[in-house]
């Protein structure tokens, strides 16, 4: 009898035994299934939360450039005259926001602003200005401020950078081979922009643009001096070495509407 119990007894440990480690082994085997997944669950939660933080914003506006100051003066006594007219802008803008509304904004704009008929008349280094326009391309970045209230988003720009400016204003007359030169000139440029969007979608806002864009291009030109003439010793005569310099400023309010588009 005690056999028997003891036999029974060993019976019941060695399954109670088996299943245990097969239960062990089971359970061993779903963690490691599942380590892998909740791994990439937790990753993808930090990136997401990451992404969230990370926000960016592209827009794209188009408007009118009101010419200010003397970038908007006719009057051809004053060197520092731009002839412009009143003409237009395209601007785009890629805006990458951080924590706590604040971001990096980079800032691309064409300005074109046409001459006014009094420059058509005005001799500037042997030749008539003419007619023509003012091509100006800003490169520009700088601080951003965004601020969303429900479907409405405020933001400012303060940015700075430099311009490509091409103008007849720009144009002079090379003393020695009495060709025109120049055209195209470079220059800093600072700008501010305010725009207030509204959500059409979780995605995508209209826009109402204004800002203030100043550029300070210029040109500077020495010519050395060369062969005139003779004189009657026959020694060569030399002109006098010259240095030409212009400088402009332009100064724009811009208004304008766009679309803005968030990642």
């Amino acid at each position: 009898m005690t056999n028997k119990i003891h036999k029974s007894c060993t019976f019941v440990s060695d399954h109670l035994m088996n299943f245990m480690e097969k239960s062990l082994f089971h359970i061993l085997l779903i963690l490691l299934i599942l380590s892998p997944v909740s791994g990439f669950s937790q990753k993808t939660a930090v990136e997401n939360k990451s992404k969230e933080k990370q926000n960016i914003y592209l827009d794209a506006s188009v408007g009118a450039a009101f010419p200010l100051g003397n970038y908007a003066n006719d009057d051809p006594k004053d060197k520092a005259t731009g002839y412009a007219k009143t003409g237009f802008f395209i601007q785009a803008n890629a805006d990458w926001m951080g924590e706590n509304n604040f971001g990096l904004a980079l800032q691309l704009t064409y300005q074109n602003n046409a001459l006014k008929d009094t420059a058509k008349t005005v001799i500037s280094y042997g030749f008539p200005i003419g007619s023509g326009n003012w091509s100006n391309i800003y490169i520009m970045g700088g601080p951003v401020f965004l601020k969303q209230i429900k479907k409405i988003a405020i933001d400012a720009k303060l940015v700075g950078g430099f311009l490509i400016s091409t103008s007849p204003v720009f144009e002079i007359t090379n003393p020695e081979t009495n060709m025109k030169e120049g055209g195209t000139v470079t220059g800093f440029a600072i700008g501010v922009n305010i725009g207030v969007g509204y959500a059409i979608s979780q995605k995508v806002a209209l826009k109402l643009t204004l800002g203030y864009l100043a550029g300070f291009p210029k040109i500077d030109r020495q010519y050395n001096a060369y062969v005139i003439g003779m004189d009657t010793a026959g020694h060569f005569i030399y002109s006098s070495p010259m240095d030409i310099e212009i400088k402009k400023t332009i100064s724009t309010f811009n208004t304008g509407l766009g679309i803005i588009y968030k990642f």
